[in-house]
């Protein structure tokens, strides 16, 4: 980061109820074991404090080359100038 201090990701709260949500519901199915609600929102926390500015700063790269080839794109509405010829008066 450039000289900022670190932000931890922060979630709508129906975001955050959904992820635990999700997060109990995964190691359920792939490990069948059962978290709190407590035990998932301490794993997201750590996610959104380690893993979630790795993911932010990607999707800025992702967002920067989107708009940089849209604005490339703005060159090719370019219409052309027909210079305008003297003509000479007899």
């Amino acid at each position: 980061m450039r000289n900022q201090e670190i932000q931890i990701i922060e979630l709508e709260r129906e975001d955050r109820l959904e992820a635990i949500r999700l997060l109990r519901e995964f190691f359920l199915a792939t490990r069948e074991e059962s978290l709190s609600d407590f035990q998932a929102a301490a794993l997201l926390d750590f996610f959104l404090r380690y893993v979630g500015p790795g993911i932010y700063n990607r999707a800025i790269t992702d967002s920067h080359a989107f708009l940089l080839q849209k604005l490339d794109d703005l060159y090719g509405l370019e219409k052309r100038i027909i210079p305008i010829e003297r003509h000479r008066c007899p």
